[in-house]
């Protein structure tokens, strides 16, 4: 929301200035086209090549292309008189930059990134390797824990990752900063980890991380039970529990004549017998998961049994 905000701006003055074309003054659409190299002038592959446009009374354009194997991207569909390049790198070590004419490393156009025109045509893109930042986090007990998320953050950066299964995670790619850790989910809220250091291409190992605190008890999707089959002596009744979640939940039950427990009866059925003739049968169920607070939902009660 900041960078469209400071974009607008530029935007306006731009228009002011008569530097920006209107609607009706868009150029027909053009091409970029150009190489993504590294440091030692080697083709970096996969990386994403994004150019955003911005023309009065059309708004925001984005168009990418990603880097083929000799690091060469084409990008069409451009249609303005100005634009910022950058390069989303990814995953692959490399920092993500905005454009710049010497081809140095810009985190974002109103921090240097250059705007370029259309009939410039060809744009080429230098990358560095960048820092890492990787660990795992357990709880208290030092088990992994499941669907937890670990958050890397500093000045104009805020990245979420998802840890393994064994609570590992990896950052790379980071420029040279101070970095705050956190995590949140599996039951957790939002929890302060460490606070890290990186400069250069340097690999910091953070450890094992402890996310402490009791998680909060998450709650179950539950349904009402329905009793099936006839209140009568010598029949048969089934409780129908309806959906419980998220799978798998273990079920209990509890049967009842007019409210009070029937001896044994603790199972999905139940054999309707001489001693609740006349009376009504409700069930309780119990839905029981780690991590979620149980939950019981009663049925009904059936008519009164006869004979």
């Amino acid at each position: 929301m900041k960078l469209r905000a400071i974009l607008l701006a530029m935007l306006s003055l731009a228009l002011v200035a008569g530097a920006v074309p209107s609607a009706a003054q868009a150029v027909d659409t053009a091409t970029f086209q150009g190489k993504v190299t590294d440091q030692d002038g080697l083709p970096v592959p996969g990386v994403r090549v994004v150019f955003t446009t911005a023309t009065s009374g059309i708004g925001y354009r984005t168009r990418d292309s990603i880097t083929a194997a000799d690091g060469s991207y084409v990008v069409t569909g451009i249609v303005d008189e100005w634009c910022f390049g950058r390069v989303d790198a990814g995953d692959t070590g490399y920092i993500s930059t905005y454009y710049a004419v010497d081809g140095s490393d810009v985190p974002n156009p109103y921090g240097g990134g250059t705007a370029v025109e259309p009939s410039k045509g060809n744009v080429d893109f230098k990358l560095r390797k960048g820092a890492s930042i990787s660990g795992r986090v357990v709880d208290p007990a030092g088990k992994p824990v499941v669907d937890l998320t670990v958050q890397v953050s500093a000045a104009e950066v805020l990245i979420d990752r998802p840890v393994a299964a064994d609570g590992s995670f990896s950052f790379v790619g980071l420029r040279a900063n101070e970095y705050a850790l956190g995590g949140f989910g599996g039951g957790y809220p939002f929890t302060p980890l460490a606070t890290l250091t990186v400069a250069g291409q340097q690999a910091v190992d953070a450890g094992t991380l402890v996310i402490g605190g009791t998680p909060a008890v998450k709650k179950l999707a539950t349904s009402t039970p329905v009793i099936a089959g006839k209140a009568k002596v010598g029949k048969k009744l089934t409780v129908r529990t309806g959906a419980w979640g998220p799978a798998p939940v273990a079920l209990s039950y509890r049967w009842y004549a007019n409210g009070v427990k029937i001896a044994g009866a603790t199972g999905k059925t139940l054999k309707v017998t001489k001693a609740q003739r006349g009376k009504r049968i409700t069930v309780k169920v119990t839905g029981t998961k780690a991590g979620y607070a149980s939950v019981t939902r009663a049925s009904k009660a059936t008519k009164k049994v006869t004979r």
